[in-house]
């Protein structure tokens, strides 16, 4: 019964107006939310121009004004990403004798932002909004940065690569927090950043840039799992996941599809990997429907007529997969 249930939620995926991309027809697409996709900050004035000291100590007087851990710990969140918008635009221009500098900036308000937050939380204050917040900004600054490491000169690239390094930093250290206050928040935020690490794999598979994809696979691997015990931390805690659960379901009803596009665009030796991730979303949605199943909603999740068209197009796709379920 649960494999039949399995193949029934797989089926989301597959409908009159999509076929499944091995016949190379389109892939469904992730919908991301607004709050993931946006770009970086304007960078405004940049430290090459002489007023970019007055634009410092208003920022400076801004910070000493405020006496609320929370809104200093927003504002700094903010003011990082300001020097990182202008790391990326002086190095995007040649002007990389500025950019180490900012990039430390950059990592100095991340952590002294985190830290507020602890402070805070210790007090028994709210801290979901800026944690989630700076949680969702790391993840942007991520990809973003990402691409830019590939178009800087090489005498750029260390700084670059430190400010991923310390954005991932911040992310953890944002994340950590939350988790321990609303892991049902922090679950939706690992799974959206999930979705962007495997729509970043589906993107360097398309350009052919194997080597890439493999790391990209992993990283939605960790944050799938990642999100998925803590709406059962959440469960255990007695907070109400039903829709948390059905989210969870369905997005990775579509990462099936997904990975199954990446794994028809990478050579044999990444197939295996991308294989393995797809045996581990499966079992995901079979523990998800575990859960749902006993639920109302689960009855409109799933709308099925063929049982048979399922295993052929999906199952097709990753012919040697063992999928791991009786």
């Amino acid at each position: 019964m649960r494999k039949i249930f399995v193949f029934m939620l797989i089926a989301m995926m597959i409908n009159l107006s999509s076929v499944v991309c091995i016949s190379g027809a389109s892939v469904s697409k992730i919908e991301l939310p607004s709050a993931f996709q946006r770009d970086l900050l304007p960078a405004g004035i940049t430290p090459d121009s002489w007023l970019y000291g007055l634009k410092k100590f208003s920022e400076n007087i801004d910070l000493f004004f405020t006496f609320d851990d929370l809104v200093k710990a927003e504002k700094l969140a903010y003011y990082a990403e300001l020097r990182l918008a202008e790391a990326k635009e002086l190095a995007e221009n040649g002007k990389t004798e500025f950019v180490n500098d900012l990039v430390n900036e950059y990592k100095l308000n991340l952590e002294n932002s985190n830290e507020l937050v602890k402070t805070a939380q210790q007090v028994g204050k709210n801290v979901t909004k800026v944690t989630g917040l700076i949680a969702v900004s790391t993840s942007i600054h991520v990809d973003i940065l990402e691409e830019v490491l590939q178009q800087v000169p090489e005498k750029t690239k260390l700084s670059i690569q430190n400010a991923i390094n310390y954005s991932k930093e911040g992310n953890k250290g944002a994340l950590d927090v939350l988790e321990e206050v609303q892991p049902e928040v922090a679950a939706e935020i690992h799974l959206r950043i999930a979705e962007k690490r495997l729509l970043k794999a589906q993107e360097k598979a398309q350009e052919n840039k194997s080597e890439l994809v493999v790391n990209l696979i992993l990283e939605y691997e960790e944050r799938l799992n990642k999100s998925c015990q803590l709406a059962e931390i959440a469960k255990e805690l007695g907070k109400n996941t039903a829709s948390l659960e059905q989210l969870i379901t369905e997005a990775t009803s579509t990462h099936l599809e997904v990975l199954s596009d990446v794994y028809v665009n990478v050579p044999e030796q990444t197939k295996n990997a991308v294989e393995k991730t797809f045996n581990i979303s499966i079992y995901e949605i079979e523990k998800m429907i575990d859960t749902l199943s006993g639920k109302s909603a689960f009855s409109d999740l799933v709308n099925i007529t063929s049982l048979e068209k399922i295993k052929v197009s999906v199952l097709g796709v990753t012919t040697n997969a063992n999928y791991g379920y009786d």
